[in-house]
């Protein structure tokens, strides 16, 4: 076996001396020596290297290629980030034709978008997303949105997403805080400096009213940088720009003070639950969803209330899944 050159010794082909970090990797007993061989600044470097943090990587979905390289259009997020957006993640969920209206939600909607703060809180099963899309594609106001995953509760990923949801609207927005989440793979500005510089471009967009849904919150709220990004958006986000929060639980910010100038309106579990009328109209366009005894029959999830149960694989009349 060939033996290694030390660092520095002349080489017999050439005269010259061979650089350390060229060595074969060093023998486990001799770690030492090859760590003690490299110069002071290639040790730095090294220790930046341990330093890095981790690419952050969401998923991509169906449309995952169309998040990749620049857009000239609204509609896709743009490429300035480098993350492969999954744009299901930012924009409204598509819904069926025959998806049921919710006349007297979507009126409430229609008044209360413009408080600071809406909350929709309510366990799975109750439309609160089929409700929220529903509204998306029929009002005037911009709508941004965001849907949480448990992988978002690392501020660089939420902030991204967050910069890829307004993107869908306005292909040109965030190229700063866009550079400063790039900078995170090799260096390390702090939550404090990206955010800021986030809020400062979310000051310049358009004066339009806008509403900021953030859908299924109740699985990043144990993340410490979620919730100080959550605070900071309302405290300091555009006057004209409210937040939607869809969660099975009251999102861990404090509100009180916006409840009491009124600006927090809030619909729960009875609010959206449907009303007798409502079930029976869904439900006896699908007899088949009972048993014979008219009760839902067991295993099955259950739409908007306990009184009527959704199929799985046959689409409600009501616009439900089984998982809101």
């Amino acid at each position: 076996m060939p033996s290694r050159l030390p660092a520095g010794a002349p080489d017999a082909r050439g005269g010259t001396s061979v650089p350390a970090q060229l060595d074969m990797p060093a023998e486990p007993d001799r770690q030492g020596e090859a760590a003690q061989a490299l110069a002071p600044p290639e040790r730095a470097a090294s220790s930046r290297l341990k330093r890095r943090r981790p690419r952050i990587v969401v998923e991509g979905g169906g449309k995952a290629s169309g998040g990749h390289g620049p857009k000239g259009t609204a509609g896709q997020p743009g490429s300035a980030l480098e993350y492969p957006i999954q744009l299901s993640k930012v924009q409204a969920p598509p819904l069926r034709d025959e998806t049921l209206a919710r006349d007297r939600l979507l009126d409430w909607l229609s008044v209360k978008i413009h408080r600071r703060v809406v909350l929709l809180v309510a366990e799975a099963g109750y439309g609160k997303t089929t409700l929220l899309a529903d509204f998306s594609r029929r009002t005037r106001v911009r709508v941004l949105w965001f849907r949480l995953d448990r992988g978002d509760r690392d501020w660089v990923g939420f902030i991204a997403h967050l910069v890829a949801a307004i993107r869908v609207h306005l292909p040109g927005f965030g190229s700063a805080t866009a550079a400063l989440l790039r900078e995170t793979v090799t260096s390390a500005p702090s939550l404090e400096t990206v955010l800021d510089t986030f809020l400062r471009e979310l000051g310049g967009l358009p004066n339009d009213p806008t509403a900021f849904v953030f859908d299924d919150v109740h699985l990043v709220d144990d993340s410490p940088d979620v919730k100080q990004v959550l605070r900071e958006l309302l405290q300091r986000g555009p006057e004209r720009m409210s937040f939607v929060f869809a969660s099975r639980r009251e999102p861990p910010i404090r509100l009180a003070r916006l409840r009491a100038l009124g600006e927090v309106a809030e619909l729960g579990t009875d609010d959206l639950r449907f009303s007798s009328a409502r079930r029976t109209r869904c439900g006896s366009s699908h007899p088949s969803w009972r048993s014979s005894a008219g009760a839902p029959r067991a295993g099955q999830p259950r739409c908007s209330s306990s009184a009527l149960p959704c199929t799985i694989g046959t689409p409600p009349r009501c616009g439900h899944s089984s998982r809101r």
